[in-house]
């Protein structure tokens, strides 16, 4: 099991044993945003918390691999390739691809190692369809976890990172679903991971608490 320190230092695609991944991310989940402007985008975020004796549980979110293509199947396969990998709970997008349910289902048919790998809209997609989601995933969602003097929000400079640094403010309202979909791809699954997480039943042991995590101070804001 590594220490959250050492996870956060850890690269993009660290080849993780199974046990020690899994006692080190309570839990992971995977996110697909759809070509569009930009190439196709997979990942996977792992969630990594401790409890704290005073205050709500210490939980951080770290990008644990990625991958990306401008068609939707080869997208799919690369997602199932981290799947197999990382062994997320889940997987959601932003919104439908007919390329890429129609591949999905070939999956099902022809791939007895890929019946757990599905896909499904986000949540904010099936209550706004349509809607504009950068607002809510960069406003709402992802400067949240990065800013401030709490940050919980690991990117490890990967290509979400590289497409946030991109943004320009004024331009946020006015984005087409598809215009970043490494940033959509990372928001949906962490909105995913959040609430989903949420809502699992933990005990707890005298070695899960740690009053520590949380209490630095971060100079400045940095989406990496």
């Amino acid at each position: 099991m590594k220490s959250i320190e050492e996870a956060r230092r850890l690269p993009l695609g660290y080849h993780w044993d199974r046990l020690d991944m899994e006692e080190t991310y309570n839990y992971r989940f995977g996110g697909i945003g759809w070509p569009g402007k930009d190439q196709g985008f997979g990942v996977v975020i792992g969630v990594l918390e401790k409890r704290r004796r005073s205050g709500p549980p210490w939980r951080e979110f770290h990008v644990l691999d990625e991958c990306e293509s401008r068609n939707p199947k080869k997208l799919l396969c690369k997602c199932l390739d981290l799947h197999w990998r990382y062994a997320p709970t889940g997987w959601v997008t932003n919104h439908v691809d007919a390329a890429g349910d129609a591949f999905s289902e070939e999956l099902h048919q022809d791939n007895a190692a890929a019946y757990d790998f599905h896909h499904s809209p986000a949540r904010f997609a099936n209550q706004h369809p349509g809607a504009n989601p950068y607002s809510y995933l960069v406003n709402g969602v992802i400067e949240e976890l990065v800013g401030g003097s709490e940050k919980r929000l690991y990117l490890k400079n990967d290509k979400a990172a590289e497409q946030l640094h991109a943004l320009r403010k004024d331009e946020i309202p006015l984005l087409l679903p598809g215009t970043y979909p490494a940033v959509e791809a990372v928001g949906f699954a962490l909105v995913e991971a959040r609430d989903d997480y949420n809502s699992i039943p933990r005990s707890w042991d005298d070695d899960d608490y740690d009053d520590d995590f949380g209490n630095e101070d971060m100079d400045g804001f940095a989406w990496g």
